[in-house]
Formats: C-alpha cells, structure tokens, sequence
C-alpha cells in the first residue's frame, strides 16, 4: 500500500558554501581550515611531521564537533522559535501579563 504525506515540514540548514556543486556546512571548512593552520605551524615551529599531524587532526576534530553542535544549537534555537512564535498567532504578549 503506498501512502501520501501531505503535512508541512520545515527544514532548516545549516550555513554552508557551494563548492563545486556540493553545499559545504560552514563548520566543516572552518574545521578544514583550521586544521590545515595548525598543521604548517606546528610543523614550522617543531619541525616534526609526527607531531604537526596529529596536533592539526586533533585540532581538526574538535573543531568539526564544537562548532558542529554550535550551528545545530543555533538551527535548534530558531526552529522552535519560529513554532512558538506561529502558535502564539505572533503575539509578544508574555503569559503572565494576560492575568493582570
């Protein structure tokens, strides 16, 4: 049996770059950049492959999740800002003004 899904839904995305046909997340490129920073670096300031490696893939990574979940917190943030607001009908009206 096939159904048919008529509900709305609303998707938001996350910032990102078009590169080549394929939209980027912006977090992603701020972690590639940055890991590519903190490879020469540390590779200038060493002088040891080994180290400048693993200190920018450790860099890297952390950047890929921190920022990562920032940008999901923030689309989080504005979904259920966007709902709140249409199901006050827009209204600013705090709940406890309503009872004066």
């Amino acid at each position: 049996m096939t159904t048919l899904d008529l509900s709305p839904r609303r998707t938001t995305r996350v910032a990102g770059v078009d590169i080549a046909g394929t939209e980027w997340p912006l977090y992603k490129l701020e972690a590639l950049g940055l890991g590519g920073l903190a490879l020469l670096v540390l590779f200038v300031v060493t002088t040891d492959p080994q180290v400048a490696v693993l200190g920018s893939a450790l860099a890297a990574t952390i950047t890929w999740f921190t920022r990562g979940m920032y940008y999901r917190r923030l689309r989080n943030t504005a979904t259920r800002t966007a709902r709140n607001s249409s199901r006050s009908g827009g209204s600013a009206a705090s709940p406890a003004a309503s009872h004066m």
